[in-house]
């Protein structure tokens, strides 16, 4: 099974964790019954966990690149706050073209809902986040319900998506990535794309993105929570994060008082409350 570290984490205090703590960080465990290291995830679970909530992080890099050890500092921050956090590797193009992507990612969340309770983790208390491409894939499994669906996995498990800096027009994209990632079929790329999916089922959602992001995804973002409001969705939250660009925001969740993390904390409690009977 996983490598099983444990863990004192001093360190945390300087992250903002409050005080010094234990937590179990558990790699390299695959998640689709195959020795592909692109079809593995890591778990950070506060010692002692006991019915906590359950997030899942999906790291950023286009789609062609980046790692779940990318996400180490956010799995020690989220657990330090009483929090299990998934981090999933995901394969990459040219190796696989969408849907490739999207069903690792939904089968990552199948996974966490199936052993989160082995973790100290509550599975009705998930929630999905990503950075960039990560933010993406969480949006995508959040409106088209198709990839949970296939993973065995209803969206009304999904308490809440926080995508962070995500993009969700592939269209306007896709002419400037490889062909590998999304093809080059017009359809097919409207169809991968989160925004054309909204309905009024999609969960509660936190858009956070940075001042320092560029316009057009700054702009989707904006666009992004007006459809959905416009849908009847559940009122988004809309964060534009100053003094941050597209790598700081992601890079400085760790660091005390930043402000995406406290939004996403915020989300998490606000979402994750359940009845006893639930």
């Amino acid at each position: 099974m996983a490598t099983e570290m444990l863990l004192t984490m001093a360190m945390l205090m300087a992250a903002g964790a409050g005080s010094s703590q234990r937590l179990h960080i558990h790699q390299d465990i695959p998640y689709r019954g195959t020795d592909d290291v692109r079809q593995t995830l890591d778990v950070y679970a506060p010692d002692g966990a006991r019915d906590a909530p359950l997030l899942v992080f999906i790291h950023g890099g286009g789609l062609l690149f980046g790692d779940k050890a990318l996400v180490a500092h956010v799995g020690q921050r989220l657990a330090a706050a009483g929090i299990v956090t998934v981090a999933p590797n995901h394969r990459f193009s040219p190796a696989v073209t969408h849907p490739g992507h999207i069903e690792d990612a939904a089968a990552a969340v199948a996974w966490a809902l199936q052993h989160g309770q082995d973790f100290g983790a509550d599975p009705r208390r998930l929630i999905l986040a990503g950075h960039s491409s990560g933010g993406y894939l969480v949006g995508l499994l959040a409106t088209d319900a198709r990839w949970l669906d296939a993973a065995g996995v209803e969206r009304a498990a999904i308490r809440g998506v926080a995508p962070i800096s995500g993009f969700f027009h592939v269209p306007r994209l896709a002419p400037e990535r490889p062909q590998s990632v999304w093809g080059e079929d017009d359809a097919v790329w409207r169809d991968a794309s989160p925004a054309h999916h909204i309905d009024a089922g999609v969960p509660p959602m936190l858009l956070l993105y940075a001042d320092g992001d560029d316009d057009a995804r700054k702009a989707e973002n904006v666009d992004f929570a007006a459809a959905l409001r416009a849908a009847g969705a559940p009122e988004p939250g809309l964060i534009e994060v100053r003094r941050r660009d597209h790598r700081t925001i992601f890079t400085t969740l760790n660091l005390p008082g930043d402000a995406s993390m406290n939004a996403l904390l915020d989300f998490i409690a606000a979402h994750t409350l359940v009845e006893a009977d639930d």
